[in-house]
């Protein structure tokens, strides 16, 4: 096994002199790791260590083509988002005329339906006769040329007496209001 750990020892001569931003570990607690939560990460070292020239050049070209890539799938989830809409948006405008179609004709079978010539031919089929007509009754026109040379009395009287056959007394009429 391969022990990754950077072991650092202070140059000769110089034995108090420590590594910037690295601790050495005390006895008995373990060995502190670069990033680990023992050993917090010094950004300028990391920093500095990412602008060198040859990897700087690289660095660059990456994050740019990492910036361009998201703005592209960014875009293309979009699109096809808004591609959606529209598709449903055209979906539900049809079905709409759709509706409006089918409740024109359906107004107009009501209307059909509720005219007086479809509810007579439906009871015909089903059936139903209608009532009898209604007797009119055509009263003659009377002058007195028409009643005769004799008649006397005024013209309702002569009528009611032709309609009816008899006319009514006073005591008749007496009776009747009782």
């Amino acid at each position: 096994m391969i022990n990754r750990t950077p072991v650092w020892q202070p140059p000769l001569g110089q034995p108090g002199l420590r590594q910037p931003g690295l601790s050495q570990p005390e006895l008995g607690q373990p060995q502190a790791r670069l990033g680990s939560p023992l050993l917090p990460l010094n950004w300028t070292v990391v920093r500095q260590g990412l602008q060198a020239e040859p990897i700087s050049r690289l660095m660059k070209f990456v994050s740019v083509l990492a910036l361009i890539s998201a703005l592209t799938c960014v875009y293309l989830w979009q699109a096809s988002t808004i591609s959606e809409i529209n598709d449903a948006t055209a979906t539900i405008k049809a079905d709409a005329i759709k509706l409006e179609r089918s409740n024109a004709g359906l107004a107009i079978d009501v209307t059909r339906w509720n005219g007086p010539a479809h509810i007579e031919d439906e009871a015909r089929r089903q059936g139903m006769t209608p009532d009898q007509q209604p007797i009119y009754v055509v009263v003659p026109e009377l002058t007195r040329d028409a009643l005769g040379a004799g008649a006397s009395g005024d013209l309702s009287t002569q009528l009611w007496l032709r309609l009816t056959g008899w006319l009514p007394n006073k005591a008749a009429l007496a009776v009747a209001m009782r």
